[in-house]
């Protein structure tokens, strides 16, 4: 189980979290993730806010219907930002990729 005390505490309470799994693509055959409603279990949105839930709730949905992750929805409302960076990991370190973009940005 995740500690939720690691997400930042004004993000916790949005209603703007979701489950994920991961399922692969009937075309591209990769191995995809996902978006799930963590209230009903079927398959969620990215932009329909009445299939998203808050942290407490999509970490129950999580062991309650096995879910491989959780996620955060970012929307133009909420004035948050987010940086996804796949593969930026060598041996527990960020790579040059990163580093560069951390650099440039606000501590978080």
């Amino acid at each position: 189980m995740i500690d939720k005390n690691i997400f930042p505490k004004e993000l916790r309470d949005l209603r703007q979290w979701l489950n994920w799994r991961l399922e692969r693509d009937p075309k591209s055959h990769r191995m995809v993730k996902v978006p799930y409603n963590p209230h009903t279990g079927h398959r969620a949105s990215s932009v329909d806010p009445a299939t998203w839930g808050t942290l407490n709730e999509v970490m129950v949905a999580w062991e309650k219907y096995q879910f491989s992750g959780i996620g955060f929805v970012f929307t133009d409302e909420s004035g948050y930002v987010g940086i996804d960076i796949d593969k930026c990991l060598i041996d527990g370190r960020l790579n040059d990729v990163g580093t560069a973009i951390l650099e440039k940005t606000p501590p978080t």
